[in-house]
Formats: C-alpha cells, sequence, structure tokens
C-alpha cells in the first residue's frame, strides 16, 4: 500500500513539473536599482538615458504627469533620451516614480536593463538634471546610489542581515516541505536518524548557499551570474546532498538515496527560482 501510495505521489508531481508552462526566460533578471539621496521637495521622476533606435516599449503613460513625462521625452543629447518615457529596442521595465522605502525612493529597471546608460531627473517645476558621466554595468543586480543634487552615481552593496535572514525562511521552509513530502514518497523516512539527516543537510545547504548568494551576486558579472554561478552552486548542493543521502541515510538501497536527491533537488530549485523571481534580495 505505501509503494502504491508513493508512486501515485511521484506520478503526480511529474505530471504537475511536465503540464507547468515552461518559459524560456526563467530565473532572475538583471536589474538596475537607483537609491535616491538628496531628494527634491515636491514630486519627481527618474528615468535612465540610453543610446539606441527603437521607441518600442515605451511605458504606458496613464497615471503620470503630462507636463514631467513631456519633459523627459523631449529631452534629447545625440542620440540618448530617455529610456522608459521614449522606448527602447528592447523590453524594459520600470516605474519612473519610484518606490518610497525606509532608506528613500527607489528607482528600478530591470529585464534587459541597458549595458550603459546615463540618468535623468525631472522634478515638479519642470528643472531638469542629467548625469554627465556614463555608467557601465557590470553586474548582474547593478544597486547605486543616486544623488539628486549632482546626478552622481555610486555602487551600493550593502544587504541589511533581516533581509538576508527573509531570503533564507523563504526558500528554507517550503524546500523542507517539498524534500520531507518527497522523502516520505520515496520511502526513506523510517528512523529518527534519517530525519534528522535530512533536516541538518538542508540546513546547512540552504544557509550556505543563501551566504554564497547574497556576497557574490550584487559583485558578479551578468554573464557569470546568469549562466554560471547559479546553476554551479545548484550543482554543488545535488552533489553534496547526494554523497551525504547515501552515506548516512539508513532506509532504502544506495539507488533509492540517490534518486531521491536528484529529483528532491530538482523540485526544491524550481520552487528556488521562482521565489528569487518573486521575493529578490540581491541589490
Amino acid at each position: 500500500m505505501k509503494k502504491r501510495m508513493a508512486c501515485l505521489f511521484l506520478t503526480l508531481v511529474t505530471m504537475a513539473c511536465l503540464c507547468a508552462p515552461a518559459f524560456a526566460d526563467m530565473g532572475p533578471k538583471p536589474r538596475i536599482v537607483l537609491r535616491a539621496v538628496n531628494e527634491p521637495e515636491g514630486s519627481y521622476y527618474v528615468d535612465l538615458l540610453v543610446e539606441d533606435e527603437g521607441r518600442n516599449h515605451a511605458l504606458d503613460p496613464e497615471g503620470y504627469d503630462e507636463t514631467m513625462l513631456a519633459a523627459l521625452r523631449s529631452y534629447q543629447d545625440g542620440a540618448w533620451h530617455a529610456a522608459r518615457a521614449t522606448g527602447t529596442d528592447v523590453p524594459l521595465f520600470g516605474d519612473i516614480a519610484g518606490t518610497e522605502t525606509a532608506k528613500g525612493r527607489e528607482f528600478t529597471f530591470s529585464y534587459i536593463p541597458p549595458r550603459e546608460f546615463r540618468v535623468i531627473l525631472v522634478t515638479q517645476d519642470g528643472e531638469v538634471r542629467v548625469s554627465e558621466e556614463v555608467y557601465e554595468r557590470t553586474r548582474f543586480f547593478e544597486t547605486l546610489t543616486l544623488d539628486c543634487e549632482t546626478m552622481a552615481l555610486k555602487p551600493y552593496y550593502d544587504i541589511p542581515f533581516a533581509k538576508i535572514a527573509q531570503q533564507l525562511a523563504a526558500t528554507l521552509v517550503p524546500t523542507l516541505v517539498i524534500e520531507g513530502l518527497l522523502l516520505l514518497a520515496f520511502g526513506l523516512a523510517k528512523t529518527r536518524r534519517d530525519a534528522l539527516c535530512f533536516l541538518w543537510t538542508n540546513a546547512a545547504t540552504q544557509v550556505l548557499l543563501t551566504a554564497f548568494l547574497s556576497y557574490t551576486l550584487p559583485r558578479a558579472g551578468v554573464v557569470i551570474a546568469n549562466l554560471l554561478m547559479i546553476p554551479a552552486a545548484e550543482l554543488v548542493i545535488l552533489i553534496a546532498e547526494t554523497i551525504v543521502y547515501r552515506r548516512f541515510l539508513v532506509t532504502g538501497t544506495k539507488a533509492r538515496r540517490t534518486a531521491y536527491a536528484v529529483v528532491a533537488n530538482l523540485a526544491s530549485w524550481t520552487l528556488g527560482v521562482w521565489v528569487m523571481i518573486e521575493f529578490p534580495i540581491w541589490g
């Protein structure tokens, strides 16, 4: 009976994975975050200045101040133009009004942010301020401090411990639930030693993964982070957990323990991708 229930559970999990929509662009997306200091009085908009020929992906003007938006759209310095206000040749998301945070207003530009950019700011009374220096984005998550008076940009790396703890909780708890259910489905949770091995292994790998990504992702190059760093970290965890489960679990054959480690890690990795998208802290 237990074997039949386990097979049924695994069949349902497999069907759910196969029926779920697959997206070629799944995973964390690069982004630029501008954290404003020395803000002007009243409302203001901030946009990126880019050099391209496209005008296809502009923001919806509804809800924005027409005069301020017009000031952004009318600015032209050679090929430089306001990315969100006038559009870009690739998809770029972001709210030029920004989001209020405890440390001030933040402006986030994501999906396909430009490699090189300047910054433009327009105040409520129509004043336009533009950064002169061209900033080259070299990191996957580029977080900068924008001085609204001088329009100077400086890299910002600090990640509060509370946000790291939040990220850990957001990945650890669902991982324990999903991999715990799979542990039961594989029939590998019959002793206290099995349960303790499972708990300590997942706690250790999630803590190490969160610490590693919290430090390295904000500083990593775009290609390295997107194509190498995250998959490599997950591969290391898969190998490590497989070795631990084969050695220290006492229930089941080594082949079953290996199969569990692979299936459980793939399931939790899929969940982890979603968590990283919905609850990002790096940058």
